[in-house]
């Protein structure tokens, strides 16, 4: 994969909108004040924007999440240009408005439905929503899959900027937290009990509530524009991303495989569990590569992690892998470079 340099980033998660804010829950290694059980959401005055929002007043909130964050990322990339292309990823789509359109099927039956919550429960609304307030004609695909949307996407950018197809690429992921999901979490998880999700390779024996939110990526394959560093390599089904030692790893998992020696860290607590949390560890990574800072682990427990970053302070990073796994044991590696 050609290197994708990093000329903007879009954030929004349950601490707010924007990568100043993003940023400052990573230095204070902050976890949302929401109880475990609950979900993270996004704060309801953070999509109140009308100046960006007041032309698509009508789309559902997952489409208004994931339009902010593309939006923020193309001004934080100071960027125009109207044939970017646009890739938007998610695991579980915008959920909430499909069991909603279910709900109305069985209230009034299929004939009396409003065909605008049909047409917000299709995944590639919102990709269309961005590309309606961005003014973009460039290409634009919408990638669903459970674990590995986000790394599949970055994928599909690279090869259209490796073709020729566009010089700049708007990548980012997007999740909502729905009632219907946030019962099945619980549920399945056990999440707020002494069992939740348990990150104990960092330490952390607080559980990790489901989160939302949305990370964009404005990538170029201009070095000139690079801004936060470089996606240099995305890997999966347990192919090795690098044969070098990176100098820090990012971990999704409690039992991911990293060499001892290497420091460690993990973020999920901050924005809460998603399927495509992994955008939002890139995010931090990048983040890190820039400010040459590393964030320490959200975590009141970190006796059982060796080389768990515990207390954020300055250190020379020149390469940061953030590692996943899936159900199945399939491995996802992205490398993020200075």
């Amino acid at each position: 994969m050609d290197p994708m340099n990093i000329a903007g980033i879009g954030v929004l998660c349950s601490h707010g909108r924007g990568v100043a804010r993003f940023e400052q829950a990573l230095n204070e290694s902050r976890v949302p004040s929401t109880a475990p059980a609950s979900c993270h959401r996004i704060p309801s005055e953070v999509l109140e924007d009308r100046e960006v929002l007041w032309d698509i007043r009508r789309a559902d909130r997952f489409s208004k999440i994931a339009v902010l964050g593309a939006y923020d990322a193309m001004r934080d990339g100071d960027s125009r240009d109207g044939s970017v292309g646009i890739i938007v990823c998610t695991g579980l789509g915008p959920h909430a408005t499909t069991f909603r359109f279910l709900d109305d099927i069985l209230d009034y039956g299929d004939a009396s439905v409003s065909p605008t919550i049909f047409s917000h429960s299709i995944h590639n609304a919102a990709a269309s929503y961005i590309a309606k307030i961005l003014k973009c004609t460039g290409p634009t695909l919408t990638v669903t899959q459970f674990h590995f949307s986000f790394q599949q996407a970055l994928l599909l950018a690279g090869a259209w900027m490796s073709e020729g197809r566009c010089e700049h690429v708007l990548v980012g992921c997007v999740e909502e937290c729905g009632s219907v999901m946030e019962s099945i979490y619980g549920y399945k998880l056990k999440v707020g009990t002494n069992s939740g999700m348990h990150l104990s390779a960092c330490g952390n024996k607080s559980s990790t509530g489901l989160g939302e939110g949305s990370v964009f990526f404005l990538v170029t394959s201009d070095p000139a524009r690079r801004k936060y560093g470089v996606f240099s390599d995305v890997s999966l089904d347990g192919e090795p991303c690098v044969e070098e030692r990176p100098d820090l790893c990012i971990i999704e998992n409690d039992d991911a495989t990293v060499d001892p020696g290497i420091p460690i860290v993990e973020f999920s607590p901050i924005f809460g569990h998603m399927m495509t949390g992994s955008g939002f560890q890139c995010a931090a990574a990048a983040l890190m590569l820039r400010n040459q800072v590393a964030y320490a682990c959200p975590s009141s427990d970190v006796s059982d992690g060796p080389n768990v970053i515990v207390e954020t302070k300055p250190m020379a990073i020149r390469e940061i892998l953030c590692i996943k796994y899936d159900c199945k044991r399939l491995r996802s590696c992205v490398k993020l470079n200075k």
